[in-house]
């Protein structure tokens, strides 16, 4: 996969990096700070090939990556030229067991609908 042109579709597709006021990642999800949600292509997001899935919570815009979210991470930062705050301290996850469990489960439906599509 190419994770420079992946990189450059999901900026696109999340309204550019005028749209972007901050982008950190978890284990698989990356992080976006929108100035303005309305602006990212939502749908077209969620049918791009690397992305399995797309979810709005607490204020994020978050792409769902999987375990290679970091080769999807690195060029954004780039692109964006937004500091690079993922290496300095791991983010912490203040959400309840309850949010974490449903987010979990939510990336895994989107996982699963995303592979039977393939098929």
């Amino acid at each position: 996969m190419d994770y420079n042109q992946l990189a450059k579709t999901i900026l696109d597709l999340v309204g550019g990096k005028q749209n972007v006021s901050g982008l950190t990642h978890c284990a698989t999800r990356l992080r976006f700070n929108l100035a303005d949600e309305s602006k990212a292509q939502t749908e077209q997001l969620k049918k791009t090939k690397g992305v399995m899935g797309v979810v709005a919570s607490g204020g994020q815009y978050q792409v769902i990556i999987g375990s290679d979210v970091a080769s999807v991470y690195k060029p954004i930062i780039g692109l964006c030229d937004l500091k690079d705050t993922k290496s300095q301290e791991p983010e912490e996850d203040k959400r309840n067991l309850g949010a974490k469990f449903i987010d979990t489960i939510s990336g895994f439906l989107s996982l699963k609908n995303k592979l039977c599509k393939w098929n």
